[in-house]
């Protein structure tokens, strides 16, 4: 709530964690007119009630950079991640991994998407520990992972970037809620289970 100060930086690596418990971790509370906040989560562990970012102001910008660090989800939350103005959040090379017990289901509209600074080179893709939803276009180019509980995505354009999709045993990949899902040019795999409709088009190797 502080006009001083520039930028101002978390970064969470190594066997480190951060908590917030049940409470949403502020990505943007600076009230000054023109600043840069940036989470980056190269590892260890950030465990949030959800996120919220107080000033939107249009130089008022956050990045939150993905890159091999669990998020975690410690409530319920159908607003978890929601779209916020003037949010960015990139997908690096260590990928997006979010976990949530089965009574913690959490939302995510905010588009997770390939960091640019990659180039053609593949991001991490997204590894989930759910229940998880997906809303809204992401684009990173990294394989999609269902570990544990479900993925639940809402349309084609979902993860239409991620090259695969694998869903182990006792996971699941909810497509229940995406009339005509398409899949195109990406491999489903796993002993996982699909709830919902799929259609194919040329490259889909189903499961195996």
């Amino acid at each position: 709530g502080q006009a001083a100060g520039g930028r101002v930086t978390v970064t969470i690596q190594d066997n480190g964690s951060l908590s917030t418990g049940t409470e949403n971790f502020d990505l943007h509370n600076s009230t000054r007119t023109a600043t840069w906040t940036a989470i980056y989560l190269n590892g260890g562990t950030l465990a949030v009630g959800g996120f919220v970012k107080t000033m939107t102001g249009a130089s008022q910008l956050t990045t939150n950079y993905l890159n091999g660090g669990l998020l975690v989800a410690n409530k319920y939350n159908p607003s978890f991640l929601p779209a916020l103005s003037g949010l960015t959040c990139y997908v690096q090379a260590g990928g997006a991994k979010i976990s949530c017990s089965p009574a913690n289901a959490v939302t995510i509209s905010q588009p997770l998407l390939h960091d640019p600074a990659l180039g053609a080179t593949p991001d991490g893709g997204l590894t989930v520990w759910g229940p998880v939803a997906l809303q809204g276009v992401h684009t990173f180019t990294g394989p999609t992972t269902v570990l544990l509980g479900a993925l639940f995505v809402t349309s084609s354009s979902t993860i239409a970037a991620s090259p695969s999709i694998y869903v182990e045993r006792d996971a699941d990949l909810d497509t229940s809620s995406a009339v005509g899902f398409t899949l195109t040019n990406c491999k489903l795999w796993g002993n996982g289970a699909v709830n919902g409709g799929i259609s194919t088009r040329l490259g889909i190797q189903p499961f195996i």
